[in-house]
């Protein structure tokens, strides 16, 4: 049985937030229930400083 290191965790936590934040980036136009509060709930775990490198990495994709 494999027991998830603290980075792994961090890294999986970071990944979940990404994927719901360019959720909601390209997605502008649509309203999407439950997704403010999946962000949130993402975002509760995770340090500060990993959620503003997480919203930097979004806000410098190019996925539009």
């Amino acid at each position: 049985m494999h027991v998830a290191t603290p980075r792994e965790i961090d890294k999986e936590m970071a990944d979940r937030l990404y994927e719901l934040l360019l959720m909601k980036k390209l997605n502008p136009e649509l309203k999407i229930r439950g997704l403010s509060s999946a962000i949130g709930r993402a975002k509760a775990s995770m340090s500060k400083e990993s959620i503003a490198w997480v919203e930097q990495q979004v806000a410098e994709s190019e996925d539009l």
